[in-house]
């Protein structure tokens, strides 16, 4: 299925081409502030037009779900810190940390007279109000943010620059949790706490010029295709080299190459693997990076799920063996690395090496017949009485014809061990809500066909499977009490000497029961046009969730 371009696509083309004109009219210089990053020196300038087949849908950070949501939030917000490009963790609005020897506090000092785009004070009660909301509404509002709290019982804030974390257990991944958690300001969000559960978070409007405290303001946005966004005077950081920053959201791959070749945008962040070739023969630079996203197929194993045999790990292990995984590279990802483990070999020193995947089709076919699931006439099994035919979820604006690729290799794969499989294309907001069905229950999925991506500590891939990440990113409903109990225990364990072997241990029983089918690791490509510096400095790619510096340090010249 090819996704039809949209009208608006041709007006925002033109809106980007527009940048000067865009922000005409549109309403200090900022402090170099130390830590890692180029950036300083003379006012910034010029306009960076960017291309994405990601569409920004989310301004409000409690409902963020595509990478580019998180992209945005990392140039918006400040975060406590981030990583550099060496996967090293740096200052970000936080200056330095430590951690009590118990792990039960953690201490972060913060830029002194730090401001948000409005001109109010950046203080550590933005950082405190931030994290004890999302704590206090976890099971509801905050849910997206729940796993980046983990353990933490309060935030407090001794004095303006200091905010000190509490916790009821040792939490290995706190640095890496903070990395992915933007800090709000409390005096545009405090008011809209209020609704069952804090709802009224979920259902504020942003407004445009929105209020920021990163190195770009959102300044305005057409609402689907076009994100325009200005340079943030008030910054603490680095000063970006670039003024304007107009985004722009294309339906096709072919769009978004078109553009390039004719040079209608000078950035496009994550081409597919399959186009790059074709646009570095065009005089275009293009980079590779091994990427943490992998590209997941998620079995219900939820208690409530429609069909409670799908919760048997043989019938998991089988359909997990009987992929052919390297035909869905192929065909739909080429370049990529056949995934297994659910912490991908990109998370620096954390990936079991020895959780490898298997096509094995044959011993498949074993392990259903050793459950009990008989083929019938048409070569479909029975289990409990039904076919074991299945719908499968796809996210259609995510993946788009890629995921209807997979979808067909799945397709053939499965109709060879007796499973049937019906595509369903959904929208990103559909997808969850008929993934988590119910009060977060799952009763309504059978399978679904996802990308996910995770951040360059193991905790944060490991806790997607834990009952406690249910209605967050849990696709799949998997909840086991050792495992919980495994999470819990590598967690607290604050030496990376011992906290590794349980990683692995962990890596090897999901290989066993399958919280999820790793398809493969997606590697992360974006090009720009010659004549730009500063591209390709970060190996998870120059727009990112990681980090600022990157982006902040691109200029002409």
């Amino acid at each position: 299925m090819i996704r039809k371009r949209r009208a608006t696509r041709v007006a925002a083309l033109v809106c980007v081409g527009l940048l000067a004109v865009a922000v005409a009219g549109c309403g200090g210089s900022s402090s170099s502030g130390g830590g890692s990053g180029g950036g300083g020196g003379s006012s910034p300038s010029g306009e960076l037009r960017v291309g994405t087949l990601d569409q920004f849908q989310n301004p409000n950070p409690f409902n963020v779900f595509h990478v580019i949501d998180y992209d945005i939030l990392m140039l918006e917000y400040p975060f406590l810190v981030q990583y550099d490009e060496s996967g090293q963790v740096v200052p970000d609005l936080a200056t330095s940390w430590t951690n009590s020897a118990n792990g039960s506090t953690w201490t972060f000092h913060l830029r002194p007279n730090a401001k948000w785009s409005d001109g109010q004070p950046m203080t550590s009660a933005d950082v405190a109000w931030t994290l004890n909301t999302i704590i206090k509404y976890k099971a509801g509002s905050t849910a997206l943010w729940s796993e980046n709290v983990s353990d933490m019982t309060s935030a407090t804030a001794p004095d303006p620059t200091t905010v000190v974390l509490h916790y009821s257990a040792p939490v290995a991944a706190v640095l890496s949790f903070m990395n992915n958690t933007p800090i709000l300001p409390m005096h545009v969000w405090d008011k809209h706490t209020g609704g069952k559960e804090g709802s009224n978070l979920k259902s504020f409007k942003n407004s445009f010029p929105d209020v920021a405290g990163g190195p770009y303001i959102p300044e305005k946005w057409d609402g689907s295709t076009f994100l325009l966004m200005k340079a943030n005077p008030n910054y603490y950081g680095p000063k970006p080299h670039i003024e304007n920053v107009g985004i722009e959201y294309f339906t096709t791959p072919d769009g978004l190459i078109q553009a390039l070749k004719t040079k209608a945008i000078d950035y496009a962040n994550q081409i597919p693997q399959s186009n790059a070739s074709t646009v570095k023969s065009d005089g275009v630079v293009v980079n590779a990076y091994p990427a943490v996203n992998y590209l997941g197929f998620y079995i219900n194993a939820a208690p409530k799920a429609p069909h409670q045999e799908l919760l048997n790990p043989l019938v998991r292990r089988a359909i997990d063996i009987g992929v052919d995984r390297q035909a869905i590279i192929n065909v739909a990802y080429p370049g990529s690395q056949a995934g297994e483990s659910i912490v991908p070999p990109a998370v620096p020193g954390w990936s079991d090496p020895s959780v490898q995947p298997t096509d094995d089709p044959a011993k498949a076919n074993q392990l259903l017949d050793q459950a009990g699931f008989k083929k019938g006439a048409n070569g479909i099994r029975m289990a409990d009485g039904h076919p074991m035919q299945y719908t499968v979820i796809v996210d259609h604006v995510q993946l788009g014809g890629a995921g209807d690729r997979v979808f067909q290799i799945l397709q053939t794969n499965l109709k060879s061990l007796g499973i049937g499989l019906t595509e369903k294309p959904l929208d990103p907001n559909a997808w969850l809500a008929a993934d988590y069905g119910t009060n977060n229950t799952y009763d309504q999925l059978d399978m679904g066909l996802e990308t996910n991506a995770a951040l360059l500590d193991p905790g944060f891939n490991l806790i997607y499977f834990t009952c406690a990440d249910y209605g967050a990113y849990n696709w799949s409903g998997f909840c086991n009490k050792q495992y919980d109990a495994m999470y819990a225990k590598q967690s607290a364990t604050l030496d990376p000497a011992k906290r590794k072997p349980i990683v692995f241990q962990m890596q090897k029983m999901a290989q066993q029961l399958v919280p999820a089918v790793i398809l493969l690791y997606t590697n992360s490509t974006d090009a720009h046009q010659p004549g730009w510096t500063g591209f390709g400095a970060n190996p998870n790619g120059s727009l990112n969730y990681f980090s600022k510096l990157t982006f902040t340090s691109i200029h002409k010249g």
